[in-house]
């Protein structure tokens, strides 16, 4: 099978060269397992600060078709309209950003795929935006899809930013096989009191 690249930034920023090449390829070019864990991702030069254009070719072109997981703890992430990602299970992970999905993620497996999505700050699918993560085996239940965004640097105390935002025109499919079960959408956000009809202190 083929192997895992993992890039670990703990305190820093990664920076890629126009000429950087990633590859974890089988004979079938379908198992590879991508980990990247940074503040920042930018062109090494600094004139590219969108991180999921500098990955986007990498990620189609490596092989990565069994496991995606970017985190960025200080950077935004936006999966622009013209990009399409496919694995079977996605992590994208922004600390103290935005995640914004305009383009596609497609874990849509025999067994169903898993997308989790988390942002510190608000999450968004925008019109056209499309998440598979549906089985195509018989018998197979669909997969999970997580959407999370929790306002981690508490910011936004009224709630009218940090939220996770489905957009009319997005899709999120999780379907079963023939013979299979639907799978789960979960969104996980914080629960607020706006008329505040909840008293504490007793």
């Amino acid at each position: 099978s083929a192997g895992s690249i993992q890039i670990e930034a703990s305190s820093g920023d990664l920076k890629l060269s126009p000429l950087a090449k990633i590859e974890a390829k089988d004979s079938q070019a379908s198992s590879g397992r991508f980990s990247l864990n940074a503040d920042r991702l930018t062109s090494i030069d600094g004139s590219v600060t969108d991180a999921m254009s500098l990955l986007h070719p990498l990620l189609v072109n490596g092989g990565f078709q069994r496991r995606q997981a970017i985190r960025l703890r200080q950077q935004d992430i936006l999966v622009a309209a013209d990009q399409q990602l496919s694995a079977e299970q996605f992590y994208l992970v922004s600390d103290t950003g935005s995640i914004r999905v305009a383009g596609t993620l497609n874990a849509h497996s025999e067994r169903g795929g898993l997308v989790e999505l988390a942002a510190g700050d608000e999450l968004e699918l925008l019109s056209g935006a499309k998440i598979f993560a549906g089985a195509s085996g018989a018998n197979a239940d669909g997969g999970r899809v997580d959407l999370i965004a929790l306002d981690s640097d508490e910011d936004d105390v009224n709630g009218s930013r940090d939220r996770v935002d489905l957009r009319a025109g997005s899709e999120i499919d999780v379907s079963g096989g023939a013979g299979g079960r639907g799978g789960q959408v979960f969104v996980h956000t914080r629960q607020q009191d706006l008329d505040q009809d909840i008293i504490s202190g007793y």
